[in-house]
């Protein structure tokens, strides 16, 4: 009986390598042979990441704007009464050499390096923010009538995002000069947050 039961056994896994090695051989023919209209297989691709380090952060504050200046991180976070602008944060320890807090009401957004002076969003108090690019002392606040979400620079704009599917394009006193609706396939993308630009 229990040699019947070990054929029985051996039979159901032959079968199901056989079954398996048909759907791999299919799904691989499949793939040879489809090449999607315009050429390119758009198909994502599985990527595999090793972890090769790990470094301190402060869990009370949430990151919302990070961007490397002169081999310098600044960050900027956001949580009301947690909110801040930092600058030089050793990795080792995630202690910033300077840090400037934000207003207890305010939750912090995105921010960016622009014309020697680090400018900075606000989630849902209107208002735009400028700091010292060196020192961190806020210098400005001025009056910005959406969201805040993402905020980036092309080094002639401010370029930031409210979460809808437009990028604003700001001088240096958050005043839109233009906007852009960003689509694809001739559908609006929603939801537009962390911006960056890169070579800007």
């Amino acid at each position: 009986m229990n040699k019947n039961a070990n054929k029985t056994n051996n039979n159901k896994k032959r079968i199901m390598l056989v079954i398996c090695a048909i759907t791999a051989i299919t799904a691989g023919a499949v793939r040879l042979f489809y090449t999607p209209i315009g050429g390119r297989d758009k198909t994502p691709h599985a990527q595999y990441l090793t972890l090769t380090d790990r470094f301190t952060h402060d869990t009370s504050s949430f990151t919302e704007g990070l961007f490397v200046r002169d081999g310098e991180l600044y960050e900027s976070t956001g949580r009301k009464g947690q909110s801040k602008i930092m600058k030089n944060i050793d990795p080792t320890t995630g202690i910033p050499e300077k840090a400037t807090a934000l207003s207890d009401e305010i939750f912090g957004e995105g921010a960016t390096y622009y014309n020697g002076k680090i400018y900075m969003l606000t989630y849902k108090s209107q208002k735009g923010l400028i700091f010292n690019g060196e020192t961190l002392e806020q210098q400005q606040a001025l009056s910005y009538p959406r969201e805040g979400w993402g905020l980036t620079t092309d080094g002639e704009y401010l370029i930031a995002s409210d979460g809808s599917s437009n990028l604003y394009f700001m001088d240096e006193n958050f005043n839109t000069l233009k906007t852009l609706k960003v689509k694809y396939k001739l559908r609006s993308v929603r939801n537009i947050n962390e911006l960056e630009y890169i070579n800007g």
